[in-house]
C-alpha cells in the first residue's frame, strides 16, 4: 500500500511527517510533499507521479488560496485515477475555506473523508461534505500542547523576567500590518490606567514563517516606539510555544494556535480581535468568530479600551473552562492512530 501525504501549511506538515514515520512502522509506504508553510511550484508531470501509484491520498487544506491550490492539484489528480482521497482540517473550522466552496467545490463532493479537530465540528462539516467520512480525530501536534519543554523559572530566567514583574507573551502572525497593530495595541494598553503602574516585559514570539522579521530583525523595534520593554524571539532563540510557561498573560489573535496551547497549559489567554484580524479570519475561514472564544478558553476583546482592562480581570472561571474542553489525553499517539487507521481503510479498497 502506498499513502500520499500532501501539505504545504507548517501545522499539517509537522503533522503529516508524524503520520508517516507512524505509517512506516506499520509497513506502510508513504510518498510525501510537504511544504513546511512554502510552496513547492510542483510541475505536472511531479503531480501525476504523486498519485500515478498511489491507494490512497491526503491533502491540507491551506492558506492562502495559492498554497491550496497545488493540494487541489494532487486531490483532483487522484480523482481522475479514482483513487480514494481526504482533507485535513488542522484546526477549528479549517473546513470551510471559502476557496473549497468556490474554485476547488468539486473537492467536496468527491472527497473520501475529512479529518477533523474535534467532535464540535461534525455535523456542520457533514453538510459541507455530504459524501464524505467525517473523521475527529484530533490535531496530532495539539497533543504535544500538554506538556513543556521548560518549567516557568526556566523561562523567566532565560529572559530576565523578576519575580514581581507581569510577563506578557504576544504571539504576532506572519502579516507586517495586522502584527503592528497587535503590537501597537498592547503597549498603549499596558501604559494605560492603572496598567501603568505594574513592571510589565513583554515577550513577542516571531512566526517561523514570518518573511518580513527575517529580512529586517528590527522591523517591529523601529516601526514604532514602544514604551513597555519588548524582547522579540525567534524560533532559533525559543520556540514560542515553550515560552508559554513563564507568561502570566498570553496575547494571541484569532485562528493562531499558540493560544490553544496556552489553554492547554492553563494559562489566562486574551485574543486580540481586531477589525483587521476578524477581516483575516474571514478570508481565512469564511467566519469572524474564532471558537475558542466561543467556547470559553480565551476572552475575545474587539478594541484597544477593553484591551486595558482585560488584564484587571479574574481568569478562574476560564481556568475551569480550558480544563473542561482541554482535558489532558489519557492517550498519547490517538490522533496520529485514527488517521492512519483510515487511510489503511480507504487504501485497502480496491480500485475499478
Amino acid at each position: 500500500m502506498l499513502v500520499t501525504l500532501v501539505g504545504h501549511m507548517m501545522a499539517p506538515s509537522i503533522a503529516f511527517t508524524a503520520l508517516a514515520q507512524y505509517l512506516t512502522t506499520k509497513g506502510v509506504q508513504t510518498l510525501s510533499l510537504i511544504g513546511g508553510g512554502k510552496a513547492t511550484n510542483l510541475i505536472p508531470s511531479a503531480i501525476n507521479g504523486l498519485t500515478e501509484n498511489a491507494n490512497v491520498v491526503l491533502i491540507g487544506m491551506s492558506t492562502p488560496k495559492e498554497l491550496a491550490g497545488e493540494e487541489a492539484l494532487v486531490a483532483t489528480s487522484a480523482e481522475l485515477r479514482n483513487i480514494p482521497f481526504g482533507l485535513y482540517a488542522d484546526t477549528y473550522d479549517v473546513f470551510r475555506r471559502p476557496w473549497f466552496d468556490q474554485e476547488f467545490k468539486f473537492l467536496r463532493d468527491s472527497a473520501s473523508f475529512l479529518f477533523l479537530p474535534g467532535e464540535e465540528e461534525k455535523k456542520e462539516a457533514q453538510k459541507l461534505f455530504p459524501n464524505a467520512e467525517i473523521v475527529a480525530s484530533g490535531n496530532p501536534t495539539w497533543e504535544d500542547f500538554f506538556s513543556q519543554k521548560f518549567s516557568r523559572e526556566q523561562v523567566r530566567g532565560a529572559f530576565m523576567i523578576r519575580q514581581n514583574e507581569k510577563a506578557v507573551l504576544c504571539s504576532i502572525g506572519t502579516v507586517l500590518e495586522t502584527s503592528l497593530e497587535l503590537l501597537k495595541a498592547l503597549d498603549a494598553a499596558l501604559t494605560s490606567g492603572k496598567n501603568s503602574l505594574l513592571p510589565w516585559k513583554v515577550i513577542v514570539g516571531i512566526h517561523p514563517g514570518d518573511q518580513n522579521y527575517k529580512n529586517d530583525p528590527l522591523i517591529y523595534a523601529k516601526s514604532f516606539g514602544a514604551k513597555v520593554p519588548m524582547r522579540f524571539v525567534a524560533r532559533d532563540e525559543m520556540a514560542t510555544m515553550d515560552v508559554i510557561p513563564g507568561a502570566d498573560y498570553v496575547v494571541d489573535t484569532p485562528g493562531s494556535s499558540i493560544g490553544i496551547n496556552a489553554a492547554c497549559l492553563r494559562v489566562p489567554v486574551i485574543c486580540y480581535c481586531s477589525e483587521t484580524a476578524l477581516d483575516g479570519l474571514q478570508q481565512s475561514i469564511a467566519k469572524r468568530s474564532w471558537r475558542p472564544c466561543d467556547l470559553g478558553v480565551m476572552l475575545p476583546i474587539y478594541n484597544l479600551s477593553d484591551l486595558a482592562g482585560a488584564f484587571n480581570q479574574s481568569f478562574s472561571p476560564m481556568i475551569e473552562h480550558q480544563k473542561k474542553i482541554y482535558p489532558k489525553p489519557a492517550e498519547k499517539g490517538r490522533a496520529i492512530r485514527i488517521m492512519a487507521e483510515t487511510l489503511q481503510k480507504y487504501g485497502a479498497l480496491k480500485r475499478d
